[in-house]
């Protein structure tokens, strides 16, 4: 056992480290003595620079690795189970031969990186771009990748079996792939073409896939799903495929095929928006649609979500529709939330945005606000939009919306932090200062903290104890959160920030 430093060596040790002119954390490891692959076991390093760095290895499980940025480095064989990497930047990445079971990815950026034989069982990869990533003998067995962009990614010789696949799979290579007992019947093929891939050794047992795009392949006419000469009415002797489940995949998977003409595809779109069932309309006013019109809508939003074919104006127009009615306390809000969740994120991001900036009034806004919380992780159009209407409303109920959806997508976002900072400075009503130390106590980094400290500490109560009031409760909560996290040095500190003083000239 090595005996303890001395006063004199761990001095000098501290100004080794502290002269030490490179950034990078294995170069640190070597001047701190500290072992890697040892000595790093939970540690906190969200948001931190970590980029073209060697971390070949290293035993990093359990950590805390949000927003933390890895792009180009190497972390061949290294450990990170457990970890926290959810919205890290891990793009051209080396993870090959990495443990990364039960990790959470979400909204993380792995495009272009080497995950070939990298262990990913049970990890949470949903919303993360994996685009043209190296997933070549990978265990992605029981992993979440529901809404990850797979566009061009290699999954040859993957196990994803018990696997949740509800994303787009366009151009994805699946050679030798195992999707034994996989449900491909949620996943997302629109635009994908298929008769180029190779699958010849791809075991398809228990999935729906080869079944299903054959079928599509075989239909010329979108008569078979919806009956051209319906006029409020059945056609006799027809059947109405678009109300069938089993066929909805068949219908996507149909609209997706590059050999069906423009025309064909917005003719039927607009079939489905137009579908009226002759049955009534029974809900709220504004929603000019019976039972299966809203069903045949709600086909016609899932159906545009990779569709280029259909024009922004058509595309735009359904989107917000089913965003009036995921919001509007009607009987059809829980459905048109699912299925604004199939439509493409950054179209439907796109068209909240526009959304807002042509039809500011408070009802849109908040509108606007709510969705961007549910859809928005990770996207900065997203989030400088919520900023946007964060700082430029006077409606209290929009602003506690979009404070409190900002805290949903970016936890560590520091415009997100800055605005919700001065929107809880700017109010006095109790409901919106809770929201919004909700919010800021989800979205609150390390990093900040200080800054927060310095700017809420003189919303306690001068008289020196904790009062009843909402601005000072709120306050409280956030500051002990800090008192919590930060070495006492920094706290008192940012309690005690330094005096601006004058210079001669300006007294």
């Amino acid at each position: 056992m090595n005996s303890p430093l001395t006063p004199e060596e761990l001095g000098a040790l501290f100004q080794e480290i502290e002269s030490e002119p490179t950034h990078k954390l294995s170069e640190l490891a070597k001047v701190a003595g500290l072992n890697l692959a040892e000595d790093y076991v939970g540690i906190d390093l969200s948001g931190d620079d970590l980029s073209e760095d060697d971390l070949s290895g290293a035993n990093l499980s359990f950590s805390n690795l949000r927003n933390v940025n890895l792009k180009d480095t190497n972390l061949t064989n290294s450990n990170l189970s457990g970890a926290d990497l959810s919205a890290a930047n891990l793009s051209a990445a080396n993870l090959s031969g990495a443990d990364l079971s039960g990790a959470d990815l979400s909204a993380a950026d792995l495009s272009a990186a080497d995950l070939s034989a990298a262990d990913l069982n049970g990890a949470n990869l949903s919303g993360a771009n994996l685009s043209a990533a190296n997933l070549n003998g990978a265990n992605l067995s029981k992993a979440n990748l529901n809404g990850a962009d797979l566009n061009g990614a290699n999954f040859s010789k993957t196990d994803v079996s018990g696997t949740k696949l509800k994303t787009k799979l366009d151009k994805t290579k699946l050679d030798k792939t195992k999707l034994d007992k996989t449900s491909l019947s949620e996943a997302d093929f629109i635009g994908a073409d298929f008769r180029g891939d190779d699958r010849s050794k791809t075991d398809l047992n228990g999935a729906y896939l080869q079944r299903e795009y054959c079928a599509a392949l075989a239909i010329d006419d979108w008569d078979f799903f919806l009956p051209r000469a319906h006029k409020n009415k059945p056609v006799k002797g027809k059947r109405y495929r678009i109300f069938e489940p089993e066929w909805k995949q068949v219908v996507l998977l149909w609209l997706g095929r590059k050999d069906v003409k423009k025309e064909e595809k917005e003719e039927f779109i607009q079939a489905l928006t137009e579908f009226k069932d002759g049955c009534g309309n029974f809900l709220k006013p504004g929603i000019e649609r019976g039972f299966y019109g809203c069903r045949a809508y709600f086909l016609a939003a899932a159906a545009i979500s990779q569709l280029s074919e259909c024009t922004k104006t058509q595309t735009d127009q359904i989107v917000e529709k089913i965003v009036h009615w995921a919001n509007d306390f009607n009987e059809i809000e829980t459905e048109a939330k699912t299925v604004l969740l199939e439509t493409p994120r950054k179209d439907t991001i796109n068209a909240l945005v526009e959304l807002f900036n042509s039809n500011p009034n408070n009802y849109t806004c908040s509108l606007v606000a709510s969705t961007l919380g549910e859809i928005g992780t990770g996207n900065e159009k997203a989030i400088d939009a919520l900023i946007q209407l964060l700082m430029s409303t006077s409606d209290d109920y929009t602003r506690r919306q979009a404070a409190a959806s900002l805290g949903k997508i970016d936890p560590g976002n520091k415009n997100a932090t800055n605005a919700v900072i001065e929107f809880f400075s700017s109010t006095s009503d109790n409901s919106t200062h809770r929201q919004a130390a909700s919010s800021l106590g989800k979205i609150l980094t390390k990093k900040y903290m200080t800054k927060v400290i310095t700017f809420l500490k003189d919303y306690l109560s001068v008289k020196g104890y904790r009062d009843n009031s909402y601005h000072s409760k709120e306050c409280y909560k956030i500051i002990w959160k800090c008192a919590q996290t930060l070495p006492y040095p920094e706290f008192y500190q940012a309690w005690h920030p330094p005096l601006f003083k004058k210079p001669r000239w300006l007294s």
